[in-house]
This record gives C-alpha cells, structure tokens and sequence, in this order.
C-alpha cells in the first residue's frame, strides 16, 4: 500500500463514496427501469444545482490527484543531485511546472466548496488566493508583464522579477524586484500552510457529505475518522477524538 498524504486521503475517501452511489444506482435504479437519469438522481440525492455539477465533480478528482502527485515528484527530484551546469535551470522548469499545479488545485478546491454549498465558501477561497505560495506563482510564472491580483497595484504592473536560489543545496528562493527590493520564500514551509488550508477545506467537504448521506455512521464515517485523527494529531478516548494542532 503506498504511503498517502491526508490531501490524497481525503480524495479517495470521496471519490470512493461517489463510485459506491454510482453502483448502487446503476443496481438499484437503472436495473429497475426506472426513468430517472443518473445526473437527476445525483442531484436530487446530494443537492447539486446542475447536471454538470457531476462533471465538476469528478474534473476535480482529477486535478487534486495529479497535483499531488506533481508535488510528490518534486520533492523526489530535488533529493536527487543534478548535473551542476543544468541546477538552476532545472529547478526552475520543476518549479514552474509546480507552482502551476498549486494553482490548479485551489481551482479545483474553488469548484468543490460550491458544488457542496460548503458555508464561507468566498472566504475560504480568499484564504487560499492569498497564501504566500500562490502570491510567488503568479509573480514567476505568470508573464511578468501582465501579472493580474485581485487589487491591481499599477506602481508594480510591469515590474521584473528575477528568480534565484539562495543556497544550490536548499529550497528558499529569492525573488527581486526591478533589481532594487528582494523577497524571500521558503518554498517548503509555504507549500506546507498551503496543504493545510486544502485538507481542511476537504475536511469541510468530507464532514458534511458524510453527516448529510450516512448520519455519520458506517464504513466512510470510520475512514473520515481516521484521517481526521492523522490531521490533527490526536487522540482517541472512546468514542471521541481529541485533537492538537502540530
């Protein structure tokens, strides 16, 4: 069994959910000829407003998925030694490719919180648009002549940024600005607040399918339990769990 973070955990937990419906369905319902579509009985069932809602869904899967595993593979790389003459430019391709898969996923995060109609969804969006690692993409890799923010500074529009690495052996970039002001990023620690804002904006999700769909019971419920109780790491006295931030 390979090892999952609690991002991919949250992930298999809810596309696991969502192919249990879809089997049943296909049993229960289409087997008894019943006239109800799939995308009706998706919608009646759980909610959602639009037949695509469903597409959505599943695009999300997918998106969270393949930039877990972009981040998976970038740390994997950076362990390894490259050629010396071809460090920097290599770091960079990897990083750009990163940071682009960072952004899609809060995309995705985006589409979740308002398929599920999860409360504060603009507000937990804003906490995401705002983390520092999505600030760096949209300075590096964004073309550094249209860099678009949700308040345009048109001092800094068409401000150059140069990126650099600090130490050849460390993951802290640099960034500087119209050769004059430099900023500073420790690429790890950011991505690190980043996943947190996305595993619980997941647990949100996670929490109010299961409570809606299965009243907190069953086999899924234990799995939320369980990634809840690594989230956090807690304890289990009975029945309940006692968390404590790291």
């Amino acid at each position: 069994m390979r090892d999952e973070n609690n991002i991919q955990r949250f992930n298999a937990l809810q596309k696991d959910l969502w192919s249990e419906f879809a089997q049943k369905w296909h049993e229960k319902w289409h087997e008894k000829k019943n006239e109800s579509t799939f995308h009706n009985a998706i919608k009646n069932l759980y909610g959602f407003k639009k037949d695509y809602d469903w597409n959505i869904l599943r695009n999300s899967f997918r998106v969270i998925e393949d930039s877990e595993l972009a981040k998976s593979y970038f740390k994997q790389l950076e362990r390894q030694k490259p050629s010396r003459t071809l460090d920097f430019a290599e770091r960079n391709l990897r990083l750009y490719g990163l940071l682009n898969a960072v952004s899609q996923q809060k995309l995705a995060i985006d589409n979740l919180l308002t398929i599920h109609k999860v409360a504060n969804k603009t507000k937990l969006s804003k906490q995401l648009s705002e983390s520092k690692i999505l600030a760096f993409r949209n300075k590096i890799v964004a073309h550094a002549t249209s860099v678009k923010t949700e308040k345009v500074d048109f001092k800094h529009f068409f401000d150059v940024e140069e990126l650099s690495v600090l130490k050849s052996d460390s993951l802290v970039f640099s960034l500087l600005r119209n050769q004059n002001e430099l900023e500073n990023l420790d690429f790890m620690k950011e991505i690190e607040i980043f996943d947190k804002m996305v595993e619980s904006n997941l647990s949100l999700i996670a929490t109010k399918l299961i409570k809606k769909i299965y009243n907190n019971q069953g086999e899924f419920y234990k799995r939320l339990f369980v990634i809840e109780l690594t989230r956090t790491c807690g304890m289990v006295e009975g029945d309940h769990l006692i968390g404590f931030n790291k």
